[in-house]
């Protein structure tokens, strides 16, 4: 989870925008990691007639890489964490 301070009252939009594109992203393609892309974003502001501003929708994109870090770094140790268990069981059983 990130250690943020509180969000400011005036930047909760832009939270909520985030989480509504955020979870119906298309970027992967179904292979690893799924990025929001720029066409999810546009998207997401045509169907509600919404044009944003240069700057919100770089924070946008900012808090999109933020998550892609951390959701990276999660992999990452569930990996490490799995390739460990792994280790365990084979030398319990003999095959180190």
């Amino acid at each position: 989870m990130l250690n943020m301070p509180p969000l400011p009252p005036a930047g909760r939009y832009l939270r909520d925008w985030f989480w509504r594109i955020w979870s119906r992203r298309s970027g992967g393609g179904g292979m690893g990691a799924s990025y929001m892309t720029a066409g999810d974003v546009r998207d997401f502001f045509e169907v509600r007639g919404i044009r944003p501003t240069p700057w919100e929708v770089a924070i946008l994109f900012d808090m999109a890489a933020a998550a892609e870090k951390v959701v990276a770094d999660l992999q990452d140790q569930q990996e490490r964490h799995r390739k460990a268990e792994q280790e365990a069981q084979d030398a319990a059983r003999g095959l180190r």
